[in-house]
């Protein structure tokens, strides 16, 4: 169930963003039924669709090896949009919203470099200030999604699934798998930075020729299922990974638990 839907620093007249914060708690299926019906009434953006039925096949069946929470999360986003749970055409991994492109950086202070001697990161975040729409279409020819500024609508969601580590996401473009920054119940800290020596040809968020397991899902995996950073680099390792825009860097650390 959706325990928290409220804007926590709201949007002034003067200002480009607002943030959201979402606390959601249940089984993966009920997580992602719940977070789509806030993406379907506040967001209205439709899901994103294969080029061929054989990647949406191809994805279901990696998810259900490769990280079971997310292929039932996606059951629960394929109810809510009345699709058969078989459905091949729909990406229903992916809540996509206000898409643009990323750069970012970040620096990481150890415990004994900081007055509390706690580990600290810091991190920096550039966008164009325009919309999904108008970003799309000119990275990709994608047209038609509404005209909202991109990361204008910053969602930090706590995630308390029945089964796996509960963990606290922060980002934008995705209500499923929030891509920028979390950590978990274990102290474990994901943050995701731009590589400008990746791919040059953009690839859509979601749908289109893609399997696998994308980024901020990587992040929604790691978080989800590691206590350690040497158990995420091991799970990482497992994945065959793709990168919607940008190719990105994961920094990883343990800080203290929840």
């Amino acid at each position: 169930m959706i325990l928290k839907n409220e804007i926590v620093v709201p949007k002034a007249d003067d200002e480009y963003l607002e943030v959201l914060k979402l606390v959601v708690k249940g089984s993966d299926f009920e997580i992602g039924k719940d977070l789509a019906k806030i993406r379907m009434e506040e967001y209205e953006i439709e899901l994103d669709e294969y080029q061929s039925s054989v990647y949406g096949k191809a994805r279901q069946n990696y998810m259900k090896r490769n990280f079971p929470a997310l292929a039932e999360r996606a059951l629960g986003v394929a109810n809510v949009f009345n699709l058969d749970p078989t459905n091949t055409k729909y990406d229903t991994t992916v809540l996509s919203f206000d898409l643009g492109d990323i750069a970012c950086s970040a620096i990481y202070f150890p415990g004994n470099l900081t007055e509390n001697n706690h580990p600290c990161v810091c991190r920096n975040l550039y966008w164009y200030e325009a919309s999904g729409s108008d970003l799309e279409s000119a990275l990709i020819g994608i047209k038609g999604k509404p005209p909202r500024k991109s990361l204008s609508r910053i969602t930090a969601i706590e995630f308390y699934p029945d089964d796996g580590y509960s963990a606290v996401q922060l980002g934008s473009h995705d209500l499923l798998n929030p891509p920028m920054d979390g950590f978990n119940e274990k102290g474990l800290f994901v943050t995701i930075l731009t590589d400008l020596q990746g791919l040059k040809t953009p690839i859509p968020f979601g749908g289109a020729i893609d399997t696998g397991m994308s980024f901020p899902q990587l992040t929604t995996m790691i978080l989800y299922k590691c206590a350690t950073v040497e158990e995420a680099k091991f799970e990482i390792l497992q994945q065959r990974v793709y990168f919607p825009f940008r190719a990105q860097n994961f920094l990883l650390e343990i800080k203290m638990a929840m």
